[in-house]
């Protein structure tokens, strides 16, 4: 399973060996926030808990983010595969189209449960 994040990172100035900064000061809140999630995709959880993940990012990233995300089966470079169950807290709608159960909540009441078939 790739994060989606080396052509982000190719494009840095030194590549992976770029100089970030202290606490990612030379990046973008979208760009911290892409590398905060590759790092999580990583570390191969069982569960992920994500909330207002892509607030930051442009549409497109939000996009490229969400589609690593909305695996259910993830590989890595070895091809080791690893479930995973993805709790994803979000106020647009954008970012949980493609989810299998979307829960609509108001002032903490629920309105509307959509369970898709996928």
């Amino acid at each position: 399973m790739e994060a989606n994040i080396h052509e982000f990172i190719s494009g840095l100035p030194e590549g992976y060996v770029t100089v970030v900064g202290d606490k990612g000061s030379q990046l973008s809140g979208g760009q911290k926030q892409r590398i905060a999630i590759a790092r999580t995709i990583l570390k191969r959880l069982a569960i992920l808990l994500l909330d207002e993940a892509t607030s930051a990012l442009d549409g497109e990233s939000e996009r490229v983010v969400m589609s690593s995300l909305g695996a259910k089966v993830w590989k890595d470079k070895d091809e080791q595969t690893s479930m995973i169950t993805t709790i994803t807290v979000a106020h647009r709608l954008s970012t949980v189209i493609n989810a299998d159960t979307i829960v609509v909540m108001e002032k903490e009441r629920l309105l509307n449960l959509v369970i898709t078939k996928r």
